[in-house]
């Protein structure tokens, strides 16, 4: 039988939903952060260490979802006795690197919240300011630390991943609780990072309506919270298994889960500024069509008119009707099309010619929220 066909053969089980999940996640935080992207550099027109962070968490996403497609390809997810025994080194091996590559997006992914939240703080507390100085510094350490302490597990290393190799994995066990602390620790930390925005908002000169909106925002992270608390757990289960292909598949999905959700709910709050212009700017036309339909003016002239814009012009097709002031006496006008000249809008005896400008401003959202 060829490899190919073997390697095939290896991928089913819960590979096809790992991979699916996965996909979606990823489609929608791209989506996400190529508008992150266009609302700093063309919205608001700053560079900060946030985009920085949660572009380095996005790549070490796309690593990781590569090695998962190769992981679940030679057999991990799937039942241990429907994979290839020769395909399971290889597929623990990129199932490491899957692990290692998710650890490294979550810390970066919680830097840019902690670099978002410094902006928005400000200055004014020193303390506030060392409390996400210390949950960014220690996620980092952790993170970093175990990321390296994973491949020092087993002697010689590769035993790591090829369990037929000789040799002794004499550290699992120590790693397995540094493991699990890393992993309630992070877990703690998107919870703490979720809620502590409430903290700032409500001592803001803002509405509570406002304030109620930016919290809401910020808490979608406790669902990443919740993901990471739910990975740990199954990662004290991982030893008692005998099918252990099928049981990483609990730990793979979750893992995928809190990295993109981490990276997806630390981008929507940045977003308001794009938001706040489409709104503004749906809800000017929609009152530019609405005094336009309506007609009339402020004098009530009882003049009525139907305008269309084209590229910013105002064409005048039809105006009619008389006026309520004494001595004012308005005349019609032609429509206009292609063969007449601007001459023909009004009588050759003279009269008033009405213009209405239309300026929209739209207020600084440089400073947000």
């Amino acid at each position: 039988m060829s490899t190919d066909n073997t390697s095939s053969n290896s991928y089913g089980g819960g590979g096809p939903l790992a991979v699916g999940v996965a996909s979606a996640l990823l489609g929608l935080a791209t989506v996400l952060l190529v508008l992150r992207t266009y609302t700093n550099v063309k919205l608001v027109k700053r560079t900060t260490w946030d985009i920085l962070w949660i572009l380095a968490a996005y790549l070490l996403g796309l690593v990781a979802q590569i090695f998962l497609v190769l992981c679940t390809h030679y057999g991990i997810a799937n039942h241990l006795k429907d994979t290839n025994p020769e395909h399971l080194p290889m597929a623990f091996l990129f199932e490491w690197i899957f692990n290692v590559c998710t650890i490294l997006s979550t810390g970066f992914g919680k830097l840019a919240i902690i670099a978002v939240l410094l902006h928005i703080q400000g200055q004014t507390n020193k303390t506030k300011r060392y409390i996400l100085y210390f949950v960014g510094v220690s996620t980092m350490i952790l993170n970093v630390n175990q990321s390296i302490l994973v491949w020092f597990q087993c002697k010689p290393i590769e035993k790591l991943w090829n369990v037929e190799l000789p040799g002794t994995c004499n550290a699992q066990h120590v790693i397995l609780s540094i493991g699990v602390f890393q992993g309630s620790w992070s877990a703690a930390c998107d919870l703490f990072l979720a809620f502590w925005p409430i903290l700032i908002f409500w001592q803001l000169q803002l509405s509570w309506k406002r304030k109620l909106g930016l919290s809401i925002l910020f808490a979608g992270g406790a669902v990443a919270g919740a993901a990471a608390a739910i990975k740990t757990a199954y990662i004290l289960t991982l030893q008692a298994s005998t099918d252990i292909t099928f049981a990483i598949l609990p730990l793979i999905v979750w893992a995928e889960v809190e990295m993109w959700l981490i990276i997806i709910m630390s981008t929507i709050p940045t977003l308001r500024p794009l938001f706040v212009k489409f709104f503004r700017s749906v809800t000017e036309r929609s009152r530019s069509k609405s005094r336009i339909r309506t007609g009339g003016d402020a004098y009530g002239t009882g003049v009525s008119a139907s305008k269309e814009y084209h590229n910013g012009s105002v064409q005048l097709q039809s105006v009619s009707g008389g006026s309520s002031r004494p001595g004012n006496n308005r005349p019609s006008a032609k429509a206009l099309d292609g063969s007449e000249s601007v001459e023909d809008i009004l009588p050759k005896d003279g009269g008033i010619v009405v213009r209405n400008d239309f300026d929209v401003a739209y207020e600084d959202e440089r400073k947000w929220p």
